[in-house]
């Protein structure tokens, strides 16, 4: 869904000034998420926890390192985390370790804990991030003095929902098989597969195909047990 439609009222003003070799941000909308589950502006939903910045400093970086802060648990070094110590202000609050990086192609919102972990990041709205690549053309690039903890294991290319789903379905199917509902999971089986294979077998596979090779396709089955609850509840 579009976020913009559920922020009602958020003037975004972006206003670049120079001191101390800093440059600041003003007046955006973040969106911080965990660094395992990360949403890209057009997945923010309704739900989530959104952060009205009020000053946030940027720094230009090249996009090797871009893709090492996007793709990887990094560390910065203590140097730089006092320079952007208290640096940046909400509505409400001042938030000890946090900055924009941008490689003038994109913008991020990194949180860093005391110790210089990344602990979250956040994604901009497509018009604010559009406007203050407008204002940064000459920003001069910095090198970032970082260091890689961890690669990511694994990026997930599913959509929210998709996660949503997937997650749904392989919760339901281990209730089904945990007390024994075996024409269900024959039924859901049977939605995709038409070999023959022990209840087991079969329970097994679907738990595999779910989690490890997830498509859209699979909500079908998503479909199929919510109706099946609901005529449920009807017939109640």
């Amino acid at each position: 869904m579009n976020v913009t439609s559920f922020i009602l009222v958020w003037l975004s003003i972006f206003i670049f000034i120079g001191g101390d070799n800093m440059n600041f941000v003003y007046d955006l909308v973040l969106n911080f998420c965990d660094l395992d589950n990360f949403y890209e502006f057009y997945e923010w939903d309704t739900t989530d926890n959104l952060t009205y910045v009020q000053e946030i400093p940027i720094f230009k970086i090249d996009c090797f390192q871009m893709n090492d802060l996007l793709q990887s648990s990094c560390k910065l070094s203590s140097s730089f985390l006092e320079k952007i110590y208290k640096k940046t202000s909400t509505v409400q609050d001042v938030i000890p370790y946090a900055t924009l990086f941008t490689d003038s192609f994109r913008i991020y919102a990194f949180l860093f804990d005391r110790y210089g972990n990344m602990i979250k990041k956040s994604s901009l709205l497509v018009d604010e991030e559009n406007a203050i690549m407008e204002e940064i053309g000459e920003l001069d690039a910095i090198q970032l003095d970082y260091k890689v903890i961890e690669k990511c294991s694994k990026i997930s290319f599913l959509t929210r929902n998709e996660k949503k789903i997937q997650s749904y379905l392989l919760s339901e199917i281990k209730s089904l098989y945990k007390n024994k509902k075996y024409d269900e999971i024959n039924y859901l089986y049977y939605e995709y597969f038409s070999d023959n294979k022990s209840i087991r077998e079969k329970y097994l596979f679907l738990i595999d195909k779910i989690k490890y090779h997830y498509c859209s396709d699979y909500s079908r089955l998503y479909d199929i047990i919510k109706l099946t609850y609901s005529d449920t509840l009807s017939s109640s």
